[in-house]
């Protein structure tokens, strides 16, 4: 608890930092670079691991921490940034179906997921928690589920390379949008009247 109030406390610069960074780099930016700043982490971890020295692990926590906040953030915003770029395409906006795509990519999360206990297998871990008493095999399970989430965090970020919905992208969208509403708005009265429009 208290290791993990202290590396919240580092997470205030990029609270902070997050409105000047969003202008000045740009939001999927913010991304890349908190997800990038995180592979401090994993370094640190490594060595922690290592070294038996829990000291190295906080210390990349706090890295990891300093713009992971902004990162987040920025994060949260480009999703509302893609429903507005799918109202612009479709003319709807489609945040209630959020769930259905959850629910028919939940086979793949639980597929990835079956991996993990099948590497631990191959590596001769189970159900048998007193290995981790062992030096030599608690070494090497910490050494694989830290390699096991860097690949994930590694495949998590390719898709970020790939966005191209820029602010000034975004900004004409949602002129466009209003500019549809404006239209739709004056419409409206002669429909309600039964008038003709054309």
């Amino acid at each position: 608890g208290i290791v993990n109030l202290f590396t919240g406390i580092f997470g205030f610069p990029g609270l902070f930092l997050a409105p000047f960074l969003a202008k000045k780099i740009g939001k999927r930016n913010m991304v890349l670079m908190a997800r990038l700043l995180y592979y401090s982490y994993f370094l640190f971890a490594f060595l922690a691991v290592k070294f038996s020295n829990a000291y190295l692990l906080y210390i990349g926590l706090v890295l990891s921490n300093l713009f992971n906040t902004s990162g987040n953030i920025a994060r949260d915003t480009m999703t509302s940034d893609m429903w507005d770029y799918q109202q612009y395409i479709s003319g709807k906006r489609l945040e209630s179906s959020m769930g259905i795509l959850n629910t028919l990519g939940s086979p793949v999360v639980t597929l990835m997921a079956m991996t993990v206990p099948v590497v631990y297998g191959l590596i001769g871990f189970t159900n048998d928690w007193n290995l981790l008493y062992m030096p030599d095999i608690r070494t090497k399970i910490l050494n694989v589920t830290l390699l096991l989430c860097l690949i994930q965090h590694t495949l998590s970020i390719i898709p970020y390379f790939f966005y191209d919905l820029s602010e000034k992208k975004h900004a004409k969208i949602i002129l466009e949008l209003e500019e549809r509403k404006r239209n739709l708005d004056e419409e409206l009265p002669g429909i309600g009247e039964g008038g003709d429009t054309t």
